[in-house]
């Protein structure tokens, strides 16, 4: 190796993305991208909980992170354990910190896998910090066909450094099983991501996408759940900012989007497959004017429960026409037929991420913001939380 050359760590990029397996349906969740470039999803989340904190939970939300591969290290000392668990011990320790007993100082440690010998019996534990009088480690709790990762620290006479002892006790804890161990919270987490996406002012969705989200994890709750009055607060602080909205409304709402999403698809598949000329014969087609019509339902629909109010068709299509004129690239504005014209603009909408505005209270606007988000093109590579809250809203992308 060159003199004064510095060796280059390697890196795997991580993201925060909701889940959405019904048993922890919402909860942000940080995944990492395996060579292939496909999402694994870990049974971590970036929100705080008692004893545990992410200092860049704001940044990890917000986008993708790069980070030093811990894989190897925690494989070296671990070998035999589940490879789902592995993946949320490199998780925590990437992007979490244990937060101090009385603000004590804390020292990190080298990971060392052992056994805590506690009042109630024996758990597998990881030792990751340390300070003057605790501790500080991951604690594996298991029941039935469940297991909770939880941070505690603990004194340090009731630890034993023991590898092999460590293995033996997680076996079986996989995946799955931590995923079971955030069912009770996941409520808890789901309604904190939604809450961290309405601080932050780069966010992509629309407050309404917000308010779907948060009905939607409501209504996996009993009616009198503690998580409710939660949820009806962030509702109330939505509709400060847009007209009120009652959770039918949200419901309705939501299924508009998934109804526009599948016809921005469709069109959008014919403009990349056939071309763009092509449009003017679709956009004529019974079938296909009909699609139409339905587009200018759906989105009606969307924007009068933004707005609060009930809006005209016409007034509706004129919208959706003005928002295409505006986006059409040059070949889709020399289409022959008004019809062709119109479909070909939606299609430059649907396919192109361009800068998503807020701040446009247009219903042509409204229509723009939608068609970007739900259309066909990569926002996704810039805003992938708010990306996968909006599949979680319409039930899949």
């Amino acid at each position: 190796m060159e003199a004064n050359v510095i060796p280059r760590l390697a890196t795997r990029t991580w993201a925060v993305l909701p889940c959405q397996h019904e048993r922890a349906f919402g909860a942000p969740l940080l995944y990492v991208f395996g060579e292939d470039g496909e999402p694994i999803e870990t049974a971590v989340s970036p929100v705080d909980r008692l004893n545990e904190t992410a200092p860049h939970a704001a940044e990890l939300v917000g986008s993708f992170v790069e980070r030093v591969d811990l894989s190897a290290m925690i494989a070296a000392v671990t070998e035999g354990i589940e490879p789902g668990l592995a993946l949320a011990l490199e998780a925590f320790i990437t992007h979490k910190r244990l937060q101090p007993p009385h603000g004590e100082a804390v020292t990190v440690m080298d990971p060392t896998p052992g056994i805590w010998n506690a009042f109630r019996g024996t758990s597998p534990a990881f030792a990751v910090a340390r300070t003057r009088n605790h501790i500080g480690v991951l604690v594996l709790h298991r029941s039935s066909n469940a297991a909770r990762l939880e941070a505690a620290w603990i004194d340090p006479v009731t630890f034993r450094a023991d590898a092999a002892a460590f293995v033996t006790q997680c076996a079986g804890i996989g995946h799955d099983e931590l995923l079971a161990g955030l069912a009770t919270e996941a409520p808890s987490l789901a309604v904190a991501g939604v809450e961290l996406l309405t601080q932050d002012g780069r966010r992509a969705l629309p407050n309404a996408v917000l308010g779907a989200m948060l009905t939607a994890i409501g209504d996996r709750l009993p009616q009198h759940h503690q998580l409710q009055a939660r949820i009806d607060r962030l509702l109330d602080r939505i509709a400060a900012v847009e007209a009120p909205v009652s959770r039918d409304e949200y419901q309705r709402y939501a299924t508009s989007l998934a109804s526009i999403r599948q016809i921005l698809a469709v069109i959008a598949e014919r403009s990349a497959v056939d071309g763009v000329l092509a449009l003017d014969r679709y956009a004529n087609l019974p079938s296909w004017a009909a699609m139409l019509q339905s587009l200018v339902e759906n989105v009606g629909a969307a924007c009068s429960v933004v707005e609060g109010r009930e809006i005209a068709p016409e007034v509706v299509l004129d919208a959706i026409a003005s928002a295409a004129a505006n986006g059409a690239s040059a070949e889709a504005a020399q289409l022959a037929t008004p019809a062709g014209r119109l479909v070909a603009g939606i299609a430059c909408l649907a396919m192109h991420c361009a800068d998503v505005s807020l701040v446009d209270s247009t219903i042509a606007g409204r229509f723009r913001v939608l068609a970007q988000l739900l259309g066909t093109s990569n926002w996704v590579l810039a805003r992938p939380y708010d990306h996968g809250v909006l599949a979680c809203v319409m039930a899949g992308w």
